[in-house]
């Protein structure tokens, strides 16, 4: 089985990013699985977030993202997750890992 991993490129890319000057936020974050997803042959151990702009959290709350309401949620991580994580994915997930990752989510806003 192939463990899926794509920090090494996303660290790469915000490291490329040009520098504003502005307050540097986290850009992205690794989340380890307790449990791993598994897609066909392949099973994904980790799974690495891209700290969201306007545009991936066009149509959602922010209310209801600050709340980890879990419809909201899975709708972002389908949008700013390497590899690619499905809403339905999502929802399938241990409870505990769709909390370390609201978690992680919820670590982009904070200044």
């Amino acid at each position: 089985m192939q463990d899926t991993n794509a920090e090494p490129a996303i660290a790469q890319a915000a490291e490329s990013a040009p520098d504003t000057g502005a307050v540097n936020f986290p850009t992205f974050s690794t989340v380890k699985l307790k449990r791993p997803l598994k897609r066909g042959s392949t099973e994904i151990s980790s799974i690495s977030l891209i700290a969201p702009d306007s545009g991936q959290l066009r149509g959602l709350s922010l209310v209801a993202v600050a709340r980890l309401e879990v419809d909201t949620i899975a709708t972002l991580v389908s949008r700013i997750s390497r590899p690619n994580v499905t809403a339905d994915e999502y929802t399938r997930m241990d409870p505990r890992d769709m909390l370390a990752v609201g978690g992680e989510i919820a670590g982009f806003f904070e200044d």
